[in-house]
């Protein structure tokens, strides 16, 4: 489906295996504070979208909307084979 799709490309920008124009949308969201999940895939910050309707479709939003809902334990999975088992 689509959604995997985002979701695998996503997992690909986040670990620098998609081509760099893609890995350029996405940017992971730092906290100032120095947490335990530190080395693991964090959330991803949402870019401001103005646009509802051709906006809200692209990569750059719809990238970070769909791995953000995803449950920790699933974002944080080490290998891409795994991401998909869990999907």
């Amino acid at each position: 489906s689509n959604t995997v799709k985002i979701l695998v490309t996503t997992y690909k920008c986040i670990t620098g295996k998609s081509p760099e124009y893609l890995c350029e949308l996405l940017s992971i969201r730092r906290s100032s504070r120095v947490l335990r999940s530190s080395n693991q895939l964090l959330l991803l910050q949402m870019p401001v979208s103005k646009l509802k309707s051709y906006g809200e479709g692209a990569f750059s939003v719809g990238g970070p909307t769909l791995w953000n809902r995803l449950p920790e334990e699933v974002r944080n999975k080490p290998s891409l084979e795994r991401l998909k088992l869990l999907l």
